[in-house]
């Protein structure tokens, strides 16, 4: 069944546990970046040995979407070696590490999760939001994906000091038509955290 849903949380974490939770996610994501291109080029390599002597275009794109259905990043993989320059190609090119770039632990300020959420950190305010734009299950598709997975295990970690914490909204079209329907409010809190929340509430 559908299910158009959103979500979206921020979150104010203190000097240290602010640095803590960065190293972390930008651990996560240097590992997850490893595997992908590991992925790719693993995937690229049986593409092609699946399609060897075939000239339709259409079987080799169907053979890499046979080859690629379980992994998380198939859309990054499959831009990465089906286009070169914006252009499509017709035969996958190699991937090249570049394509999956790391980052340093003081410069990781988030990234992507698929093509439905992102992780933003601000070193200033040390504020950490998580958003996930409206989709068809959106939310739980991207609390899937390895990086939200990684998110909300070190979210959890986070140790809530005086003057820290945060929350999470959210909702979907049939919270959405309820409230209307009964004529709720449009408050769409899930979640609090911290000691700037006197009250954890979920929905």
């Amino acid at each position: 069944m559908s299910c158009n849903e959103w979500e979206k949380g921020q979150w104010t974490l203190s000097v240290a546990e602010f640095r803590t939770f960065r190293n972390r996610m930008a651990d996560d994501f240097n590992r997850l970046q490893e595997k992908a291109f590991s992925d790719a080029k693993r995937i690229r390599d049986e593409v092609l040995r699946r399609v060897k002597g075939k000239r339709n275009p259409d079987e080799v794109h169907y053979a890499f979407h046979e080859v690629c259905s379980s992994s998380a990043d198939q859309d990054r993989i499959y831009d990465v070696i089906f286009y070169k320059k914006g252009e499509k190609l017709v035969r996958p090119r190699n991937p090249q590490k570049k394509d999956f770039p790391k980052v340093a632990r003081s410069k990781f300020t988030g990234c992507n999760v698929g093509y439905d959420a992102s992780i933003s950190l601000d070193p200033k305010t040390r504020v950490v939001v998580w958003e996930v734009s409206e989709n068809n299950h959106a939310v739980d598709r991207s609390r899937e994906h390895p990086l939200g997975n990684a998110f909300w295990r070190n979210l959890g970690m986070v140790k809530w000091t005086r003057g820290t914490g945060g929350r999470l909204w959210g909702s979907d079209e049939y919270r959405d038509e309820a409230n209307r329907e009964h004529g709720y409010g449009d408050d769409n809190t899930k979640d609090t955290w911290g000691t700037t929340e006197s009250k954890r509430r979920r929905f």
